[in-house]
């Protein structure tokens, strides 16, 4: 486990909104592995990076800790979440029931300006990820893909019309990104995962509901597969 994360962030120089900007920059750099699973986040090292007091840092904490991201540990401080191979299941099994449940009736709301624009964001990460060149570069273009896979499983949840649906999706989608983030490095999965994407695109082309729900539940199966992989068993990690 990570004992402390690495601090990477840019000093914030715009004093307006400043609470939202703190928070919106430690949530991102927690969603995207920035600061790995288990590591500590000093307060003062992150008020320095950031050229920040303690209270927005704080307020972000608490924002953060609502939302399951970050935890206070007794005596030592906060650290981001780590996610046992049980959490995972769990979040698998709680993702399936969100985005298949209202699928029907979701599909009847997707235009398809939504489908085109979905693939155009696939299809330009795709090409980002063969065509880097360094280790910035790979990063950069994983993060792309990741926010074009938000981005066809946010519109298929919105597009149900049902608030409280909506709601309880939203409070997983950041820990269900956590976890995604280190499945995209393994070549096999990520060429699966865009196949298994533009079959559920076609699905939607189609207006064929049963045909998209059938694929979405075989493509959150294998990122579960992929998620526990990455996480343990390339690393001979046992899981807790």
């Amino acid at each position: 486990m990570p004992n402390q994360a690495p601090y990477k962030l840019k000093r914030i120089r715009a004093r307006n909104n400043l609470k939202e900007t703190v928070y919106q920059r430690l949530k991102e750099a927690i969603v995207q592995g920035l600061f790995p699973q288990g590591s500590m986040l000093n307060e003062s090292d992150l008020t320095k990076a950031m050229n920040i007091s303690r209270t927005p840092l704080r307020e972000a904490f608490n924002r953060l800790r609502a939302e399951g991201l970050i935890q206070a540990i007794p005596n030592r401080g906060v650290r981001v979440v780590e996610f046992s191979k049980e959490d995972m299941l769990e979040l698998t099994r709680v993702r399936e029931v969100l985005e298949t449940t209202f699928l029907s009736q979701s599909m009847k709301n997707i235009t398809d300006q939504d489908v085109k624009t979905i693939r155009k964001a696939l299809n330009e990460a795709e090409s980002d990820i063969k065509d880097a060149l360094t280790e910035d570069d790979l990063h950069q273009a994983h993060q792309r893909y990741l926010e074009a896979d938000k981005l066809l499983h946010d519109r298929l949840v919105e597009a149900c019309g049902n608030k409280y649906w909506i709601g309880l999706y939203n409070n997983i989608k950041n820990r269900v990104r956590m976890c995604s983030q280190q499945t995209v490095k393994i070549p096999s999965r990520f060429l699966l995962a865009m196949e298994q994407h533009h079959a559920i695109l076609n699905a939607l082309e189609k207006k064929d509901a049963e045909l998209a729900c059938q694929v979405m539940v075989t493509h959150i199966g294998n990122v579960q597969k992929s998620v526990i992989q990455a996480a343990y068993e390339n690393t001979g990690s046992e899981a807790r």
